[in-house]
């Protein structure tokens, strides 16, 4: 964003990370907790019996922590030495990331519980991966044997959810079992009405229908072909899905304001045209696919064509 538009957003910012600071409960091992906790529409089991309070749930972490950090980084750009900016950036680093539990899966409350429903179509504990911005590294195993404790089938906005994190994991395999549980025909009756699915005017299943669905499915769709959320960095087919090996896609967007192109063949990439829509956008970025990496500068609405050789 331009400064101006920053400008905008910083007393946003900073209000948020002011109520967080208030919020935020610190414990006897001096770490900040979020009581009380939940975790979107999911519950535990407690003596045998479902419940959903508890502390410092998994998304309420990630969301705190990415608030109290955006909020330092706004400051050094709009008001650098506001005290509540830096308050926020010490209380960010004192927060815990995410945990893996004994069953080698993300843990989704801040203590151990037993699951109500292992099935549920929620994954916001997931956050960190999609939408946020990590990579996933050492959680990368984690959070696959969390997807894959889920399942797959679902509602259609979960199956969109699902996709992306998956398109962020680079398993295109995943990403092609996905795709066919959401385009297949959906199921009004019997046992399958609760699933996800294409009614027969495309608006995505889960009755009457979901047009987060349709949308998040997009979106997700992208996330395989096209990735951006590394700054300076955009990362082509990372996760492309069986059936896909050529291909051509026009009108993408990438970060901060990129308008990309691409047309593969062989699973490969073989020609981009990539074009910087604001003066914020344009700059050097490196375009990687398959681990290999070239570098590409962007002029001021220029189109920028680059070509790829069979080798890449």
């Amino acid at each position: 964003m331009d400064q101006e538009t920053l400008r905008r957003f910083w007393p946003v910012a900073r209000g948020c990370a002011r109520f967080l600071l208030d919020f935020l409960v610190i414990d006897s091992d001096g770490v900040p907790q979020t009581v009380p906790s939940t975790s979107p529409e999911n519950r535990f089991l407690h003596h045998g019996m479902p419940a959903s309070m508890t502390r410092s749930s998994a998304m309420d972490r990630a969301l705190v922590r990415d608030v109290l950090l955006l909020t330092g980084e706004l400051a050094a750009l709009c008001e650098p030495g506001d005290p509540i900016a830096e308050e926020a950036t010490a209380m960010a680093a004192r927060i815990p990331g995410p945990r893996v539990g004994p069953e080698g899966t993300i843990a989704e409350w801040g203590e151990e519980h037993l699951q109500e429903e292992p099935h549920h179509r929620h994954v916001s504990h997931l956050f960190p991966w999609f939408p946020g911005a990590e990579d996933p590294g050492a959680h990368a195993a984690a959070v696959a044997a969390t997807l894959d404790a889920r399942g797959d089938d679902s509602t259609g906005w979960s199956l969109a959810w699902k996709i992306a994190l998956r398109a962020r994991l680079g398993d295109g395999e995943a990403v092609g079992r996905l795709l066919a549980l959401v385009l297949r025909p959906a199921a009004d009756e019997g046992e399958h009405a609760q699933r996800g699915g294409f009614y027969p005017n495309l608006f995505a299943a889960h009755p009457p229908f979901q047009i987060d669905g349709n949308l998040g499915f997009l979106g997700a769709f992208v996330e395989a072909l096209l990735q951006s959320h590394h700054p300076g960095r955009i990362d082509l087919l990372p996760a492309l899905p069986p059936g896909l090996d050529e291909g051509v896609v026009t009108g993408l967007v990438a970060r901060p304001g990129i308008t990309v192109d691409l047309e593969w063949r062989g699973r490969r990439p073989r020609r981009l045209v990539l074009r910087a829509k604001t003066p914020s956008a344009a700059g050097t970025y490196t375009v990687v696919h398959a681990g290999a990496a070239r570098t590409v500068s962007l002029p001021v609405e220029v189109p920028v064509v680059v070509t790829f050789s069979d080798e890449g």
